[in-house]
């Protein structure tokens, strides 16, 4: 029994300059979790899903534009009602 006998036959490589983003397409597409990097004839390095992910923000940071803003807008909110109410010592009851 050889290496050969389980080796994966087509390999899939990236360059040093392939984005992230191309990389992680590589993957998912060939169903892998490890890409060599190669330079010309040489490999210079190996580059990992899990390498990746620990690299990558995470889920909080990574919501669309419009979730930030409207989470932001939110928080934002309600921290200066507060402050306002504290300032001002205004009561939760209406005027009468």
């Amino acid at each position: 029994m050889s290496v050969a006998d389980y080796m994966t036959p087509r390999l899939v490589v990236v360059s040093p300059k392939t984005t992230i983003s191309v990389a992680v397409e590589l993957m998912k597409k060939n169903a892998i979790h490890r890409l060599p990097v190669m330079a010309g004839n040489r490999m210079v390095g190996l580059i990992t899903h899990g390498i990746i992910q620990r690299a990558m923000p995470s889920q909080a940071t990574s919501l669309s534009v419009y979730e930030l803003n409207y989470l932001l807008t939110y928080l934002l909110r309600r921290r200066w009602i507060k402050s306002w109410k504290r300032r001002f010592k205004l009561s939760q009851q209406p005027l009468s």
